[in-house]
This record gives C-alpha cells, sequence and structure tokens, in this order.
C-alpha cells in the first residue's frame, strides 16, 4: 500500500511539473512571460535653446527672463520625430509664456512656478502627439530687471 501511495505521488508530480513546464516553455503562459520581460526603451532628452523673454508692463519692457527648456519623451528613437517639431514649441513656448508672465499671479509664484511648468508641459504633449512626453524642465537661467539687478 506504502508503494502504491508512493508511486502515485511521484506521478503526480511528475505529470505537475511536466505540465507547468509545458505551460511556461511552450503554452500560453510563455507568452505572457516574455511580453512582461521587455524592459521599456530609454527615454529620449531634447534641450532648447535659452527663451529670452521680456517682461512687458504698462508698454514698457520692465524685465528679461532667460529661460532652458528640457524635454523628456519616453522614446529616444524618436529623437528625430521629436526635432522635426522644435520650431513650433519654440513660438508656442513664447506665446504661452507671454501671456502667463505678465500676471502678477505668476510672477510673484516664481517664473519656474508649478503653473508654469503644468502649462508648458500640456501645451507640449498638444503639439508633439502621438510622441509621449514624460516630463518638462524648465529652470530661470536669469532674471534681470529694467535697472539691470
Amino acid at each position: 500500500m506504502k508503494l502504491a501511495v508512493l508511486i502515485l505521488a511521484a506521478i503526480l508530480l511528475l505529470g505537475g511539473g511536466g505540465g507547468a513546464g509545458w505551460w511556461f516553455v511552450l503554452g500560453p503562459g510563455a507568452e505572457v512571460a516574455e511580453a512582461e520581460e521587455a524592459p521599456p526603451p530609454p527615454p529620449g532628452f531634447l534641450t532648447l535653446d535659452p527663451i529670452v523673454m521680456p517682461i512687458i508692463q504698462e508698454g514698457q519692457v520692465t524685465e528679461h527672463v532667460t529661460l532652458q527648456v528640457t524635454i523628456e519623451y519616453a522614446d529616444a528613437a524618436e529623437e528625430e520625430a521629436f526635432a522635426e517639431h522644435r520650431l513650433k514649441l519654440i513660438n508656442a513656448y513664447f506665446k504661452e509664456l507671454h501671456g502667463l508672465f505678465n500676471l502678477r499671479y505668476i510672477r510673484d509664484q516664481g517664473y519656474d512656478s508649478q503653473i508654469v511648468r503644468d502649462r508648458i508641459l500640456d501645451r507640449t504633449r498638444e503639439l508633439v502627439r502621438p510622441i509621449e512626453v514624460n516630463e518638462v524642465v524648465l529652470s530661470v537661467i536669469e532674471a534681470k530687471d529694467k535697472s539691470g539687478s
């Protein structure tokens, strides 16, 4: 009786192991495992030339702000397609930033505040669709008022 139980247990273990092996090597489980193993592509980065924005109040330039914009997009392989949008992006940024920087609230929050970054990110995603944009890094290089300080 003990021998029969041992033989039955060995047959079940071998059958279960064989079935699992088939499932993960040759069967439907192999496709799922292969799909999960592929690492995501490395992100790409595009750094635009510095943007110099004049701040105009009551018809006069009161300040100059120099900004650096770096865009992180999902797939570095799309570098050429993304670079084609460079001029459209710079033009859109000038329009967006000109409107934002004339608001006192934005000037008080800072030229690289979260509101400004979010608006630039949204505008970027609109212009380069279907390329996936992860982040826009906006940094103030220099901010000078009219007196030069």
